[in-house]
């Protein structure tokens, strides 16, 4: 125990030693910077007494010595227009920044205001013209539907007028919906009922026939006219699954 306790003492020494000599080290360097700044300042101090304040000072004693009368006015003068100098100054820079804060709030106000003006006008316009373009569709829609269905009814008939104008929409509607699912190919019209012109796949053979035999009927008095021809959509396409009076 003493033999430990003997070789521990020296290291806790020699440890102190160099914790006090580092701090040592510390503090003369803290000194040394201490002793630089206070030198900076005392030669920058120095410089101005001699250079500045020692001249001016100087000026001053000389001045009311020789210029007493003068040089008095001129100290009170100075001594008041102190403050008001200085009060201007500031009033006028407060001011102006003012005016700057004010007038780029007075602008960006009234920019979103015009803006903000002009585009509610602007939505109102596009949602009028929205019903406006909706309602000119379905005017325009109804009324080439009604011309349609006139000229079709004055030449094949009320019946088939009204059955091609549905094979027509069903066929676009079709159409239409086989795009939406992206297919990309016509969707084909599906049989009105069950007496129908053949399919065009059968081939243009069985609806010449089919022709001839509605020609001849014509003849006997059987149809009001002697040929009743194919119906057509809007596109002027042969349009399968449309009804024909008479049809076996």
């Amino acid at each position: 125990m003493d033999q430990g306790t003997s070789s521990t003492v020296p290291e806790l020494s020699n440890v102190k030693h160099e914790n006090e000599g580092e701090t040592e080290m510390e503090e003369d360097v803290l000194a040394d910077y201490f002793e630089k700044s206070a030198s900076a300042v005392r030669h920058t101090f120095a410089r101005f007494e001699q250079d500045i304040a020692r001249p001016a000072f100087n000026y001053l004693l000389t001045s009311f010595r020789t210029r007493p009368i003068r040089s008095t006015f001129i100290a009170f003068y100075l001594i008041l227009s102190t403050l008001p100098v200085v009060s201007f100054i500031g009033f006028s820079i407060f001011i102006f920044a003012t005016s700057v804060f004010l007038a780029l709030a007075t602008a960006v106000f009234f920019a979103t205001s015009t803006i903000g003006f002009f585009g509610f006008w602007l939505a109102a316009t596009l949602v009028l013209f929205l019903f406006v373009s909706l309602n000119l569709t379905l005017a325009t829609l109804t009324t080439y539907l009604f011309a349609q269905l006139a000229l079709r009814a004055r030449t094949h008939g009320p019946r088939v007028a009204v059955s091609s104008l549905y094979a027509d929409a069903r066929a676009q509607l079709a159409f239409v919906g086989a795009r939406a699912r992206g297919r990309g190919r016509k969707a084909a019209a599906k049989p009105l009922h069950p007496h129908t012109f053949t399919d065009e796949r059968e081939g243009a053979g069985e609806a010449t026939e089919m022709d001839a035999g509605a020609k001849e009927k014509g003849r006997e008095g059987e149809f009001p006219s002697a040929k009743e021809p194919l119906a057509a959509d809007s596109f002027g396409e042969k349009v399968p699954g449309v009804p024909m009076e008479g049809a076996a």
